[in-house]
C-alpha cells in the first residue's frame, strides 16, 4: 500500500475485469530481472517466466471476480490474461531456476507435491524462449500424470497465447540456444525444435 500504482484499463486488457495495476517503481524501472522457478501448476500446467508476472499485479485486481479468483482456463482466458500482463512490461533478463523443480503437484511444495533436481539454469532475454526450455525440462522430469505432457511444447495454451500476443519468439524456427555445459542438450532440443 505504500507504493503508487499504474493502471492498465480493461479496454486495453479485455480479459482483466476492471483492468489491473502494476507498481509504479516496476513500470518505471530501467531494468527488470524476472526470477521464476521451474514448477508444474495444477491449473495452468506450468508456472515460470510468463506466469511469474502475476505476482506483480495488485492483490485487489487479482482477486476481483472474473479475474484470477478462480483461474478460468475455459476458452484460454487465464492464458490470455498472462499474455496481457506480459504486454505491459518486458523484463530485461529472465533467469529460470531449474536447479531444483516442482515436478508433481505444483506450484506449492508439500502435500502430494514432488521435487526433482534437473540441475539447470536458463538465462534469456525472451520469456517465451525461457518457458519453452522450462517446459522441455518439465517434460523430462515431471511425473507422467502432469498436464505438461498433454501438449507439445508449442501447443501448450500458455505458449500459444504468448506467441499470439507477440511478446517473444514466434516458434521453433526462431529458437536459438547455446549451452556448452549441458551434456544432454540434444534431448531437450528434440522436444523444442
Amino acid at each position: 500500500d505504500s507504493v503508487d500504482w499504474v493502471e492498465f484499463s480493461e479496454d486495453d486488457n479485455p480479459d482483466w475485469i476492471g483492468g489491473f495495476r502494476y507498481p509504479l517503481p516496476v513500470v518505471e524501472a530501467d531494468h527488470i530481472i524476472n526470477l521464476p522457478v521451474v514448477k508444474t501448476h495444477f491449473i495452468s500446467t506450468f508456472t515460470m517466466a510468463l506466469k511469474n508476472l502475476i505476482g506483480l499485479v495488485h492483490a485487489d485486481d487479482r482477486r476481483r471476480e472474473g479475474n484470477l479468483d478462480v483461474h478460468i482456463t475455459a476458452g484460454n482466458k487465464l492464458y490470455r490474461q498472462i499474455a496481457q500482463l506480459n504486454q505491459r512490461i518486458t523484463p530485461t533478463l529472465n533467469i529460470l531456476d531449474g536447479w531444483e523443480a516442482v515436478t508433481r503437484g505444483g506450484p506449492t511444495i508439500g502435500g502430494n507435491s514432488e521435487e526433482g533436481e534437473p540441475g539447470l539454469l536458463v538465462v534469456s532475454t525472451d520469456r517465451i524462449a525461457t518457458d519453452v526450455v522450462g517446459l522441455a525440462i518439465l517434460k523430462r522430469f515431471a511425473h507422467s500424470s502432469e498436464e505438461v505432457h498433454d501438449f507439445d511444447i508449442w501447443e501448450n495454451p500458455q505458449i500459444v497465447e504468448a506467441v499470439e500476443a507477440g511478446i517473444g519468439i514466434n516458434g521453433p524456427e526462431d529458437f536459438e540456444i547455446s549451452a556448452p555445459s549441458v551434456s544432454d542438450l540434444e534431448d531437450y532440443l528434440d522436444l523444442i525444435v
